[in-house]
This record gives C-alpha cells, structure tokens and sequence, in this order.
C-alpha cells in the first residue's frame, strides 16, 4: 500500500460497534457521512482493484486506505464519519480522523531542520474572507471573525521558528491581517495578496532577486481590533491612515526593496494658471531621489498634504500625488509629481467639499510622515510648507 500512489492514508481509526475486523480483507461499500453534506456519498470498491489495500483495521493508530482522489473530492475533515458495509451485510460504523495529533507539524519541522531557509507560504482563501453574503462565509456576512490567520497555521510558525532557521514568511490573503509573530521571528515578510496563476513565477523572481519588490501597502494593518471602532459605528473617528490615533502594524503606503531609495529634497516647480471649481490651482512638485543602495530598483514616491488652517481638515496627512520611478544603484533622479486642486479642499460638517484656509504641510518620500512608518524605513520624508 505505501507504494500506491493514488492512496491516501486516513489514520487512528476507531470502531464505535464491538465487532472485531483486525486483519479482515473486505470487498464492499463505504459510505462518508459529514453534517456539511446535504447527501451521503458511497463509493464501491472493486475485489480487483483495492483488495489488499483496503484493510480497515480497529486497532489505534493502525491504517485504512482509501483513494486519494475521493478524499480530495470529498474534503474529508478531521472528525468526518466512515460507513463501511460488507458484502455480507454486516454494518460497521467509524469515526475518522485523517492524522495524529501534530503529525504534520512534526513532518514540517523535520523539513524545517535540514533546510538552509525556509520558504513558508500561508493566509487565507474564499472560504475565511469574502464579501457579503458570500455563502462560503455566510457566518460573518462575508467580514473576519479577528485578525489572525488560523489556529493550524500559527501553530506551524511556532514550529518553524523553533528550528532557528530563516524564515521568508509569505502572507496570500486579500486583507489586513496581524502579524505581529512573523515580524517578532522571521526575518522577512513577503505581501503576496492572491497572486493569480501566474503568481509562483513573479514570487520566484523576488525571492531570488531577479527583480526588486516595490509594492506600497493599500491598506491598514493593524495590531488588533482594538483599534477600530464598533463597526456599527459610522463615524471616521480612528478609521485608515487619515483618522488612526494609535500605532499601525504595518501603515498605509509602507514598502521595502532591495535598493536604499530616499527623497532628499522637494520644491514647487510650478502652479497652473487655472483653477478649479473650489478655486485652488494644480501644483507641481519637483522632487529628488536618490538610490544609494547596491540594487536597481523601481520605488513609489509619495506626496501628503495636511491643512493647518482649517477646522475640518482630517488628522492626519492624506495621499495626495505619487508616482512610480526606477533609480538604479548609486543614481540620483528627479521627478513632477501634480497635486490636483481638489486635495486643497476639505469637507465640513454638511458633508459639503469646500476651500477652506490656504495653509498646507506636503511632506515627500516612499512612505507616509507618520512615526510608524520612519521607525520602519529609518528614512524621514521632506517637508515643506505651501500658502496658496
């Protein structure tokens, strides 16, 4: 049997009815029974084909065999119930369990142990995040019971870890989630988000440094959701970067490469003669980047703006121009990046978009100015002050 490559084992099987069936060789019907299915399913083992290999023993820790491509087709959980029905009509009943207590993580750490680095590839899929209504998540319309990736895979990163290999952790999942134990114990953390088909190619190229990341995060990450408000509660008070009072995980706009890319200085290059319907211009800024890092690398300089006039301006400086540049190792480069009249405006309490005070910070770098995202690059942004 452990040469059939088509079988998959289900271990410690338990047999409920008192009737003894160690070393019995069967021909018959088993039937799988889950309360995540609306029907049983049965499928017929042939005398030629699985006699030998189906050996359903009774003893603990002893093996059944069953085809792999019925066990993937099924997905059969731990806890998941066998019925198995001789020909001669005796009816047996099995509760299943397809592994020992932490046999797969030992198999991961004894993997782990004579590797020189680990690869760990984890998240989520459409089954634990969606939109609402999606009936793979229907229990929380679609929305995240808590931040953390699943209780079997954070227990896998604690045996990783344990082995004192380095670790490059590899998140795939489509929001924020809390990594406070891979930034702890691993010595990098890879954004994948869900990568398509085409996804092991392009991670490839980064891992082996054929091509320098250069994503920003769209999103938040958070330490908990103590940081978040009720989600009944419709106020923006403590919601995204622009209102956050506390420290962020991981912030808006934050990114690393392979390069040691930094905005070293920013000026107004010039204002449009026109204006907008609130009566603010377009601005260009002229900026100066620097790569004195030993990797070509693209990199995304970003432009925030905060009004220190206005009494409903948001707390925070929010995103108001970027742009995309390559910067090869040791090269300086200069690029204009337009802020649009409309991120002079604010909003007021009627939820009206209105000009209101003509005093503005801009602050220019690969990140956003925010405390969090300096104690992260070791790079401050340049500011500078604007009085249109």
């Amino acid at each position: 049997a452990d040469e059939a490559p088509e079988e998959c084992m289900l271990r410690e099987v338990y047999e409920e009815t008192g009737l003894t069936l160690t070393g019995y060789r069967f021909r018959g019907i088993i039937t799988f029974v889950s309360d995540r299915w609306e029907t049983e399913y049965m499928h017929l083992f042939t005398a030629d084909r699985y006699e030998g290999e189906l050996t359903p023993f009774c003893e603990e820790g002893e093996l059944v065999w069953v085809p792999k491509r019925e066990v993937e087709r099924l997905h059969l959980w731990e806890g998941d119930k066998i019925f198995l029905k001789l020909l001669e009509e005796q009816e047996e009943f099995f509760s299943l369990k397809l592994r020992y207590e932490g046999d797969r993580l030992a198999e991961a750490q004894i993997v782990a142990e004579h590797s020189d680095v680990v690869v760990l590839c984890l998240g989520l899929d459409e089954t634990l995040e969606g939109e609402e209504g999606d009936t793979g998540n229907s229990y929380a319309s679609g929305d995240k019971m808590d931040l953390l990736l699943p209780e079997v895979q954070r227990e896998l990163m604690e045996v990783v870890a344990g082995t004192g290999k380095p670790v490059i952790f590899c998140l795939m999942a489509g929001s924020a989630i809390d990594l406070s134990y891979p930034m702890e114990h691993f010595g990098a953390i890879l954004q994948l988000w869900y990568p398509g088909a085409r996804g092991g190619r392009s991670i490839a190229d980064i891992l082996f440094g054929e091509v320098s990341p250069s994503g920003k995060l769209p999103v938040t990450f958070y330490d908990s959701l103590e940081q978040l408000p009720e989600f009944t509660d419709y106020h923006m008070e403590g919601r995204t970067y622009r209102y956050m009072e506390g420290k962020a995980q991981y912030p808006f706009g934050f990114g690393l490469t392979y390069g040691d890319v930094t905005v070293t200085s920013a000026q107004v290059e010039g204002v449009s003669e026109e204006k907008d319907s609130f009566g603010f211009p377009d601005v260009c800024i002229k900026v100066t980047i620097t790569n004195e890092g030993g990797r070509d690398t693209d990199d995304v300089v970003q432009l925030y703006i905060k009004n220190t006039v206005s009494g409903y301006a948001v707390k925070n400086p929010a995103l108001c121009a970027f742009r995309r540049v390559h910067v090869k190792a040791g090269e300086r480069v200069e690029a204009i990046l337009t802020i649009a009249g409309r991120a002079f405006t604010v909003v007021n309490d009627k939820g009206e978009r209105i000009m209101d005070g003509n005093k503005f910070d801009l602050y220019a770098g690969t990140s956003q100015p925010d405390g969090r995202s300096m104690e992260l690059t070791g790079k401050m942004p340049v500011k500078m002050e604007l009085c249109l």
